[in-house]
């Protein structure tokens, strides 16, 4: 896998096991809280879920592509060998609150990159 695809799959993975992160996740499923069986299997559920929608979206954002069949074991292996980490902060953290996000967003209009050019066979 491309090494900054690893890393910014490993990052995620890092800033979405902090407290408030998780917190957040917990809130989330207090939502739907009637029919969910397992609270911690539909916590581990959506984390997985966010976390490799979040990596597809990176794939088309920076290579006009979906990841193929070994990118996407890369980043399975990756949260596998992550499980024990993932699985003890979700049981870590007890308090489940929904946060606001004030993350700023950037329009692509102002973000000066070369265009992407493809070579022609």
């Amino acid at each position: 896998m491309d090494p900054f695809l690893r890393g910014f799959s490993e990052q995620f993975v890092d800033v979405h096991l902090e407290k408030k992160e998780i917190e957040n996740f917990k809130g989330i499923l207090e939502i739907f809280n009637k029919g969910i069986k397992s609270n911690l299997d539909a916590q581990i559920g959506f984390f997985l879920g966010y976390s490799y929608a979040e990596l597809l979206m990176q794939f088309l954002i920076m290579k006009n592509r979906l990841p193929d069949k070994e990118e996407t074991a890369d980043v399975y292996n990756m949260i596998k060998r992550r499980f024990p980490e993932i699985l003890q902060q979700m049981k870590k953290v007890k308090n489940a609150k929904i946060y606001e996000r004030d993350d700023a967003v950037i329009p692509a209009s102002e973000i000066d990159v070369e265009p992407l050019i493809s070579v022609q066979e």
